[in-house]
């Protein structure tokens, strides 16, 4: 992965135009640049060249303090403690002495990682609400469905806990489950609720019985409804 690719989070503009005076003086004040930036190094990328370093006192309040980053080219700037540098939005007051560049890269790697596994996570976390708000499901039948504990949901709902990893799977399964009742939902306004508890003809496949009876009854139903689903089509 380029060291280029990394997120700083700063969008593409114009060129430094200096805009703050003296930015590369080593007497800098607080004006002269918008969050400090420690155990500092540079890469050369290309005819390009980006920053790492550890963020501390982002006046934007896009990073907290100790966030490890890697820069968009840095336009101007001497490289040395005290100075300012400008990258094409931001400007960083190199502060303390310069860190190692391997060590900042992959502290920016991981992090970057762990932000996107935050935001995956965050979209996934939605789904225990959407889902029985859409299935018309109480708690206690939504935890039956999912293969969640008694009480799981009001404690997630409440904080006292999140998620784990196989959680995430089984409610990612239940949504593309979703998709496949959507195939056979018509009208201005699907009856999901009512699919699930519709019941079916005695010579059906799960019986004189409703998808969710079946499925809360053996879960590997939910795999034969999805195949016969996706059938219809």
């Amino acid at each position: 992965m380029s060291s280029s690719n990394l997120p700083e989070s700063e969008t593409s503009g114009s060129n430094f135009r200096g805009r703050r005076h003296g930015a590369t003086q080593a007497n800098a004040t607080v004006t002269d640049y918008d969050a400090e930036l420690r155990d500092w190094c540079f890469h050369e990328d290309g005819a390009a060249t980006v920053a790492f370093g550890r963020v501390f006192e982002d006046r934007t309040r896009r990073w907290p303090d100790g966030y490890a980053i890697s820069t968009s080219t840095v336009m101007s700037g001497a490289r040395e403690e005290g100075a300012v540098i400008a990258t094409q939005n931001t400007h960083y007051l190199l502060s303390g002495p310069p860190g190692d560049y391997d060590t900042m890269l992959r502290l920016a790697l991981q992090q970057a990682a762990n932000a996107e596994r935050r935001i995956r996570v965050a979209e996934d976390e939605r789904l225990f609400d959407l889902l029985p708000a859409a299935w018309g499901m109480d708690d206690p039948t939504f935890e039956q469905l999912a293969r969640l504990p008694a009480g799981w949901m009001w404690q997630w709902r409440n904080h006292y806990r999140a998620p784990s990893d196989d959680e995430l799977a089984r409610v990612r399964r239940l949504f593309r489950f979703h998709d496949a009742i959507r195939l056979v939902t018509y009208g201005d306004y699907p009856d999901y609720p009512g699919w699930w508890r519709r019941c079916w003809t005695e010579t059906s496949f799960i019986g004189k019985r409703s998808p969710l009876e079946a499925v809360l009854q053996d879960p590997a139903f939910l795999d034969q409804l999805e195949q016969y689903l996706w059938a219809q089509m």
